[in-house]
């Protein structure tokens, strides 16, 4: 038959001191009492304790200010690289942007020089500029 062990806390009041919590070691059952303020620091710092008959004991589980450090960090992160990643977008936007106005300014430029007859290819001014780009440039 296996030993179960089971814990339990039970707060006390000693006389003249602080409030004591009285704990079972979950290796061999013994008690041991701490007060409220070291129980709290040991929660806290999960830092190894003592029974009396010498078995480590420590507090594995984080606590809820830990877990909400945690919880609030990992938001951190993932707001920081939301952030970054819509500045690179931002930024991919503005780069292209800057390449239609560029294209589109070239495309008028290029469309007025037509109309005023003037040939893309070798930049002179031809009164029927479309005889001269079938004659001249597409054979």
């Amino acid at each position: 038959m296996a030993k179960v062990a089971v814990r339990t806390e039970i707060t006390l009041d000693y006389q003249g001191a602080e409030n004591l919590v009285v704990l079972a070691c979950g290796a061999c059952g013994a008690p041991l009492a701490l007060t409220e303020a070291m129980q709290k620091e040991l929660r806290r710092t999960h830092a190894t304790f003592w029974c009396p008959n010498g078995h480590t004991r420590h507090y594995p589980a984080e606590t809820e200010e830990e877990r909400l450090r945690s919880a609030l960090a990992e938001a951190q992160q993932l707001t920081n690289r939301w952030k970054a990643t819509a500045e690179n977008r931002q930024s991919q936007l503005y780069e292209a942007l800057d390449i239609l106005h560029t294209a589109q300014q070239t495309r008028n430029l290029l469309e007025k020089r037509v109309d005023a007859g003037v040939c893309t290819h070798c930049h002179r001014t031809f009164r029927q500029l479309a005889r001269h780009m079938k004659s001249k440039h597409l054979g």
